[in-house]
């Protein structure tokens, strides 16, 4: 029971040290680092532009890239803020990281059902166009990998483990956020699969 207190305590002091980390708007060593990739990134895309015939086979290779490139910015921009705001809900409860949970399992859940939609395409209108996959291949690695947390599972854990705590803590959060997730991701992805086959 102390050694929940010293948690609890140690926790209280992280979050009221938060305040540091948490800005309305970016800092200017963000906005440099946000400049520079969209910059390579655009550069590389202008670069194609000029040059299509040189890189392509056809145009409709240059297109898939271009669409590639505003989906994948779009959906890991639009996965930041939701994740953002749906993990800042309620963070730990019972030295628990209830928002790290929430976010892993709902992009589990996403990944499951975007899984499937890719592996079903052939039944939806245009599925079997290029843009399909590109936005679900994009939307699972660029939405639900900005929305998810699973850098915040590890620093979560890793905190649990350093601190006085019993390590069950640690490993209970990794078995919460990790197997759990997985089992999930199982579930949804063969009731989708065996609802549609069956």
């Amino acid at each position: 029971f102390v050694e929940t207190e010293q948690i609890h305590g140690y926790l209280n002091q992280q979050v009221a040290k938060s305040h540091r980390h948490v800005s309305v708007l970016p800092k200017r060593r963000h906005w440099f680092i946000l400049s520079l990739l969209y910059g390579i990134s655009f550069l590389q895309l202008a670069i194609l532009a000029v040059f299509p015939g040189h890189l392509f086979h056809n145009e409709l290779e240059g297109d898939h890239l271009y669409f590639g490139y505003v989906c994948g910015s779009i959906l890991s921009v639009l996965g930041a803020l939701i994740g953002g705001f749906w993990g800042s809900v309620e963070q730990s409860r019972y030295v628990f990281q209830w928002g790290t949970f929430r976010v892993n399992i709902t992009s589990c859940i996403l990944i499951a059902i975007a899984h499937n939609i890719l592996l079903f395409r052939l039944n939806f209108p245009d599925g079997d166009d290029g843009r399909f996959v590109i936005f679900w291949s994009k939307f699972i690695g660029s939405f639900c990998g900005t929305e998810s947390s699973f850098a915040g599972l590890v620093d979560d854990t890793a905190i649990l483990w350093m601190s006085n705590a019993p390590r069950r803590y640690a490993l209970r959060n990794v078995f919460f956020n990790w197997f759990i997730g997985q089992a999930l991701y199982l579930f949804v992805s063969f009731s989708i699969r065996y609802v549609v086959l069956y």
